[in-house]
């Protein structure tokens, strides 16, 4: 007989804990938080939420606050010497909702950050508000880097948390520089993306030197890495071609302009207070252009060549080529001066095929210029 009235009592008890368990709710005054981050200063962060009653009977309960440190991304988490300095005051609270007294009341928490926590990017964890061991509301907090200026010394230090890998925005304030871009922050070479305040001194400036590399994807296009380039001077070496010794030459006039993109380049940008910009940099890169050269008879095989009437007879025609080449430039803000130590020309004609430099190397020089159209399209 004991089980027969045991098992009833016991359903009861289990619907009762199961309406217990959704009789109010949690409304946090807002569901995520920033908290700006004050190296030396200890910080009392509150947060304030309504308990609200979903039913007309009085409401007993007792809720619990914890950190939760392991639901954000691996890079945004907080470490464990962080975690030391991170706690939660007023972690467990007892309440009573009485509808006679109005449906919900307010409570506060705290977060308690001590003074030795320093962040250098952002930093993300969880608040779990937990009735009986289960989670009733996730409040994200994010823990941003302090914007206090720093010294041009410090930004600059290799050693240092504040130098960024990879610049893509400076922008300039009075004295202020807002430096943007992506900082490293493990082995894996992943990174965030975060911003430093840099004061300058009067007559200061701060010099940014980076390296941009074709495999870093978003960071090699925002440094724009395109230019338009003209190659109006090539030297031919000497070569043989058919018997013939034809002597080393050289080419002067604007017969070509073509796009030049850069693989890897090394990149000194100058900024001063009022946040204007001189750029120098040194790229390696490849180009490309469509070009036109004179040809004649006596450069164009076959028998009395491709040109001629007779064995004695030179004429002259204008063909369509594609060069290309490897490219070194020197530039000063917009222009560079290039060099080509390495180059082809590839007919696109049956007597272009036949030219006797057809698909030989060439060397040469020129000119170019980084049209801001590039760094807006490639920046957007």
């Amino acid at each position: 007989m004991k089980k027969f009235y045991l098992t009833p009592i016991l359903l009861l008890l289990t619907i009762q804990s199961i309406i217990s368990q959704s009789n109010f709710i949690v409304m946090p005054k807002t569901p995520s938080i920033e908290i700006k981050n004050t190296p030396g200063t200890h910080q009392i962060v509150p947060i304030e939420f309504d308990l609200i009653n979903q039913t007309n009977a009085i409401v007993n309960s007792k809720i619990t606050i914890k950190s939760d440190f392991s639901t954000a991304p691996v890079i945004s988490q907080i470490s464990s010497n962080e975690q030391s300095k991170i706690s939660i005051v007023n972690d467990n609270q007892t309440f009573t909702l009485n509808p006679k007294e109005g449906k919900e009341i307010k409570r506060i928490f705290y977060i308690n950050v001590l003074n030795g926590l320093t962040v250098n990017y952002d930093k993300v964890f969880y608040i779990d508000v937990t009735d009986s061991g289960r989670i009733i509301y996730k409040i994200k907090v994010t823990i941003k880097p302090s914007d206090a200026p720093i010294s041009t010394k410090d930004y600059l230090d290799w050693d240092g948390p504040h130098r960024l890998d990879y610049v893509t925005k400076v922008e300039s304030n009075d004295n202020i520089l807002t430096v943007s871009g992506e900082k490293i922050i493990d082995d894996d070479n992943n990174s965030l993306y975060t911003k430093k305040y840099v004061k300058l001194e009067k007559g200061e400036s701060l010099i940014i030197g980076e390296r941009f590399k074709l495999w870093r994807w978003n960071s090699y296009l925002k440094s724009n890495p395109l230019a338009l380039i003209t190659i109006p001077f090539k030297i031919r070496p000497e070569i043989s071609e058919g018997g013939s010794k034809f002597y080393a030459t050289a080419n002067s006039g604007i017969t070509n302009l073509g796009l030049n993109c850069e693989i890897t380049k090394f990149q000194l940008d100058k900024y001063n207070a009022s946040g204007k910009k001189t750029t120098i940099k040194a790229a390696l890169g490849i180009w490309a252009a469509p070009s036109v050269e004179e040809l004649d008879s006596l450069s164009t095989s076959g028998a009395g060549g491709k040109l001629g009437k007779g064995a004695g007879k030179i004429e002259k025609s204008k063909q369509f080529f594609v060069s290309t080449g490897l490219t070194l430039t020197f530039s000063y803000n917009d222009i560079s001066f290039v060099i080509v130590p390495a180059g082809w020309d590839i007919g696109t004609t049956s007597i272009g095929n036949n030219w006797v430099y057809d698909k030989k190397w060439w060397w040469g020089f020129g000119i170019g210029i980084s049209p801001k159209i590039f760094s807006t399209i490639l920046n957007k």
